[in-house]
């Protein structure tokens, strides 16, 4: 049985970033970086990866990517509606 594993680390660090680097299943890096604005602040992410295995990576293109697209999407939407609540909370913005 094939098991997908990821060894993940922490490849960059600093005030509103980071960055997480994977390998195992499939490689790439995950970035979170947060820039302050007028407005509050913006969250940017950026995930990007490779599947070396080119039958994992038909499944996953035939079966997967639109359906991991649609729930990063969702994910940064509840993280938004997150830091949106907590910045009422507080009194400021998002």
């Amino acid at each position: 049985m094939v098991r997908p594993t990821l060894i993940s680390t922490v490849a960059e660090r600093a005030p509103g970033l980071i960055v997480w680097e994977f390998d195992g299943f499939f490689a790439g890096r995950d970035r979170w970086e947060c820039q302050p604005n007028d407005e509050g602040t913006r969250l940017l992410n950026r995930f990007e990866f490779t599947i070396p295995n080119p039958l994992v990576a038909f499944g996953f293109q035939t079966f997967a990517a639109q359906w991991t697209k649609r729930d990063m999407e969702a994910q940064l939407q509840r993280l938004k509606q997150v830091a949106e609540r907590q910045a009422a909370l507080k009194g400021g913005g998002a």
